[in-house]
C-alpha cells in the first residue's frame, strides 16, 4: 500500500521449554494443586503465552496432559503446543 505506514511487526510471546506438573527428574509443583497453578499461570501471564513448548525426558506425557487440558477449554490464548523431549 503505497504511501501508508503499516502496523509492522508484532511479538508474541513464546516458552519453548517449560516443565509442567508430573515432568520426570524436575517435577516443581506440589502434587495437590500443580496442575491448577500451572494452567492459571499461563492463563494470566503477561503479555499472553502463545506457544509452548512442553519438555519432559525421554516422554511425551506430559505434553498429551497439556494437549488434553487445552481441548477441555484451558489456556484459550496459547495457539500452538508442540512436545520438547530431552534425552541426557
Amino acid at each position: 500500500m503505497p504511501g501508508q505506514i503499516g502496523r509492522g511487526s508484532v511479538w508474541q510471546r513464546w516458552d519453548p521449554h517449560i516443565h509442567t506438573p508430573g515432568t520426570i527428574l524436575a517435577d516443581q509443583y506440589p502434587a495437590a494443586d500443580g496442575w491448577e497453578q500451572f494452567l492459571t499461570r499461563i492463563e494470566a501471564s503477561e503479555p499472553r503465552v502463545r506457544a509452548l513448548g512442553i519438555t519432559d525426558y525421554y516422554s511425551t506425557a506430559t505434553y498429551e496432559q497439556t494437549v488434553a487440558h487445552k481441548a477441555a477449554g484451558r489456556m484459550p490464548d496459547v495457539d500452538l503446543i508442540f512436545p520438547n523431549v530431552e534425552l541426557r
